[in-house]
């Protein structure tokens, strides 16, 4: 759980990079397909398309990492000064790692990337990470279950009790974790029996126990900093979630649709909860691609050809958050040297 070495980091972020390019071209590819099904609606999308709006979403949905950033920050056990910019070059740089390297290792990286530098303990910069993804999980579960049992929204007639089951289940889901997370003795009880099966080398036992065991410590210390900064973390996580939830209806809106706002509300929190678990499996993207536009047809109204619209912009984006966390990748070395 530590920083990049100076000599990898080039190979790293040229293999993020081209991961990403790929990914974002396999979601172009799946949309040019899917046009092929309405040519004519696919055109009036691309020639009613406003690229101001399309820009000025992509930006939202951009500065929300910077709330992500601040939301991180808030559960952080420490006294010491972390600055906000260099914490959100880090978070791009993990989203950019992320691409780079298999499963949540981005995650495990970013985490020591901020303890390096504000020279802190990386199990608790990590294990503030993970309570701060659980509370955003456990946020937008409860929020998109409100939004379906409150709400009036566009749901098919004979859909609402298969929509209504998944959305209690992401909400408990979300609820469950953040809770876990916060009861480090049963995940140390769980992380021991599950190193003692017998197929598991001694050495890596050996080196894995300890590590599982102060990370259990760590979560430990941020599930006991209070409700106070619970309340803080919540908030930066509202703020980021309203970027991304006002940059993809402004590129609703750039791309000619008028979402219906609660439907957009539930899309996005029923498309972040998936991230949450979708993320730690490479190639995942357009899985999430195909749950964004389904989405976005189906609780908010949008048409089908223009959803696929904004979940290719969407991936763009996410190709240009990569590009980012190259830049600040090469920034975080000379800084670091």
């Amino acid at each position: 759980m530590s920083a990049p070495e100076p000599a990898l980091q080039p190979s790293l972020a040229r293999r993020g990079v081209r991961l990403a390019l790929l990914g974002c071209a396999s979601t172009v590819l799946v949309a040019l397909a899917f046009a092929q099904t309405d040519v004519a609606a696919a055109r009036r999308v691309a020639e009613g398309a406003n690229l101001s709006w399309l820009v000025a979403g992509c930006g939202l949905m951009t500065v929300g990492l910077a709330f992500l950033a601040a939301r991180w920050r808030a559960l952080m056990p420490t006294s010491v000064n972390v600055q906000l910019i260099p914490l959100t070059a880090i978070l791009v740089t993990g989203t950019l790692l992320n691409y780079a390297l298999p499963g949540p290792v981005g995650e495990f990286v970013a985490a020591g990337m901020a303890a390096r530098r504000w020279k802190l303990p990386p199990e608790q910069t990590f294990a503030a990470g993970v309570h701060a993804r659980f509370v955003g999980l456990a946020l937008a579960g409860v929020v998109a279950l409100a939004l379906f049992l409150l709400a009036d929204m566009p749901v098919p007639e004979g859909y609402q009790t298969g929509v209504g089951t998944a959305t209690a289940m992401v909400a408990a889901g979300g609820v469950v974790l953040f809770v876990l997370s916060s009861r480090p003795a049963l995940l140390r009880g769980v992380g021991r029996w599950v190193l003692s099966l017998p197929f598991w080398p001694a050495r890596l036992v050996q080196t894995l126990q300890p590590r599982c065991d102060a990370l259990a410590d760590a979560l430990a210390t941020v599930g006991n900093l209070g409700f106070q900064r619970y309340a803080v973390a919540t908030a930066w996580a509202l703020g980021g979630h309203a970027c991304v939830v006002g940059g993809l209806g402004i590129v609703a809106m750039g791309l000619g649709a008028t979402p219906n706002l609660a439907g957009l509300l539930f899309t996005y929190a029923m498309t972040t909860a998936g991230a949450v678990v979708l993320f730690a499996f490479p190639g995942s993207q357009v899985g999430w691609d195909a749950l964004l536009s389904g989405l976005l047809a189906f609780a908010a109204g949008v048409p089908l050809a223009i959803a696929v619209g904004v979940a290719v912009i969407a991936r763009v984006q996410q190709l240009f958050v990569v590009l980012l966390g190259a830049v600040a990748m090469v920034f975080y070395a000379e800084d670091a040297g």
